[in-house]
């Protein structure tokens, strides 16, 4: 009479995150021949548990204002093939140690304000040449970082630039070409 006897394979769901992320909880569903529902609070944490051999999907959700930009997974340290990015889907056998890794952004949320406010350089009303002067103000109202932000503003076909006033943020000078 012989036995069989499954070993288990072993997942470690490791966590990256790219922003200030304390307080902020991922949300994992592993599902397959062992189904598992886990939370992860904050990068650099890493949650590890046994599943039985077999095909397995692992998906995340984000909290609001933040995206999934890179998901990678190793048995024994070496690439293990996966298919898809949310849920992701591999196989695990006996005896593997299969490390995911699933990295998160924190969004930035730019807030865009134009307003027509006094009548700038020259005084209004001029009937041969009024000039206007507008203030465009950007916001980033977080969570991350807003980096190489353009702001654009197509002016009307009768309206010409004509200058800006200089400006700078966080002490570095901005174009305002």
């Amino acid at each position: 009479i012989f036995e069989t006897t499954t070993v288990n394979a072993l997942l470690t769901i490791d966590k990256i995150a790219t922003a200030d992320d304390s307080g902020v909880t991922f949300d994992y569903t592993v599902t397959g021949p062992t189904s598992v529902s886990k939370s992860i609070m904050g990068s650099g944490i890493s949650d590890r548990f046994q599943i039985v051999p077999g095909a397995y999907s692992i998906s995340e959700s984000m909290p609001s204002g933040w995206e999934l930009t890179d998901v990678s997974c190793t048995e024994s340290e070496a690439p293990l093939t996966i298919t898809g990015t949310n849920p992701i889907s591999f196989t695990a056998s006996s005896y593997d140690d299969i490390v995911c890794t699933f990295t998160n952004r924190a969004n930035a949320d730019i807030e865009v304000n134009k307003s027509d406010g006094d009548y700038g350089f020259y005084p209004y009303p001029s009937t041969t040449n009024p000039y206007y002067d507008y203030t465009v103000t950007v916001i980033n109202n977080g969570p991350a970082t807003a980096y190489n932000v353009v702001m654009s503003d197509t002016l009307d076909a009768n309206t010409s630039f004509d200058a800006a006033k200089p400006i700078t943020v966080g002490g570095v000078a901005v174009s305002t070409d």
